[in-house]
């Protein structure tokens, strides 16, 4: 974490953030790099992600779904870590993710 003061409150204030992202519903690599695309337009994000290799995935413990795309990207943003789930939740919500 980088920051210009002291002043965690302060919205010029640094957080890097490593996120988890993956799909298993329909066109799974459409659905992130979507995901990737809302995040990477959002003022809040300071650089586009950086992302990891994508990698299939089989299902664990609920085996009787379609297999996973799955991947990590990094972030550097000045919202505070509920602010960023909140960002997050709305980007899921804009795809069609389903709580649950």
């Amino acid at each position: 974490q980088t920051s210009n003061n002291n002043n965690n409150n302060n919205s010029t204030y640094k957080r890097r953030a490593y996120i988890a992202i993956g799909s298993n519903m329909g066109d799974r690599f459409h659905n992130i790099m979507s995901a990737l695309s809302q995040l990477s337009s959002s003022s809040s994000i300071i650089h586009p992600p950086t992302t990891s290799y994508l990698h299939e995935t089989k299902p664990m413990y609920v085996t009787d779904q379609p297999a996973f795309l799955n991947g990590v990207f990094e972030i550097e943003t000045t919202l505070t870590p509920r602010k960023l789930l909140d960002e997050l939740k709305k980007v899921e919500r804009s795809i069609g993710r389903k709580e649950g």
